[in-house]
């Protein structure tokens, strides 16, 4: 569970309460951090991606839970380059085949098509001008490409004020195209930035979302 906000706040810590709800249910949860704006950029964050799921594949091994499913995911920034890694063959490549492979994505108010957003101070930080090699490696929606056949769940809110809707909705249409697999597009009525990754209350419509589609992903890999 890859979390962050900015690509520059935020720490693991601050989200007890969604691991817990997790192991609750009988999950192994992994909550790595990445290096930071303003000293640090995508290329940075970029290994740091193949880094931590090649630490997460030691640590499952010496737990031995190596053969238990990968579900990857994250909220806002983590959300960014988890999709990154999902869709980005030469981050997959440089990981490995096993530390690439992975059963579930779930995108929680994420930034993945960032030609769509506004050009904040963060955003240039991060990927540079809109028309440069830098920009586009940190464009999830850039990666797009080729049959997918991954499960994954964007949930987003209605209103939120810092990755537009418009561009998620944007980039769950392009993936329904290539996804033989079901992507799965939920827009939180009213909901803001925050809202999506607030499944962790009992009471709050993700929550009944994103168990819901946990319960669904592990049936199909028993299936499968």
């Amino acid at each position: 569970y890859i979390l962050r906000g900015g690509w520059m706040f935020g720490s693991p810590e601050m989200f007890r309460a969604n691991a817990f709800r997790l192991t609750q249910a009988g999950y192994r949860v992994f909550m790595p951090s990445h290096r930071r704006l303003p000293r640090h950029f995508i290329p940075h964050m970029r290994q740091d991606m193949v880094r931590i799921m090649a630490t997460i594949r030691s640590l499952m091994a010496v737990e031995d839970i190596g053969h238990w499913p990968v579900i990857l995911g994250g909220s806002s920034s983590g959300g960014h380059l988890s999709a990154l890694f999902a869709f980005d063959a030469s981050l997959r490549k440089e990981a490995g085949p096993e530390a690439a492979a992975i059963h579930g994505l779930f995108l929680l108010g994420a930034p993945v098509h960032l030609e769509m957003m506004w050009h904040s101070p963060p955003l240039y930080l991060l990927a540079g001008r809109r028309n440069s090699d830098r920009f586009r490696n940190a464009n999830p929606y850039r990666h797009l490409s080729g049959p997918v056949k991954l499960p994954v769940l964007i949930m987003h809110g209605e209103n939120d004020g810092l990755v537009e809707t418009d561009s998620v909705i944007a980039f769950a249409e392009k993936l329904k195209e290539l996804n033989q697999a079901e992507t799965r597009l939920e827009i939180l009525p009213g909901g803001n930035h925050l809202d999506s990754a607030g499944w962790f209350r009992p009471d709050a419509a993700s929550h009944r979302i994103f168990f819901g589609w946990l319960a669904e992903v592990e049936r199909k890999v028993r299936l499968s």
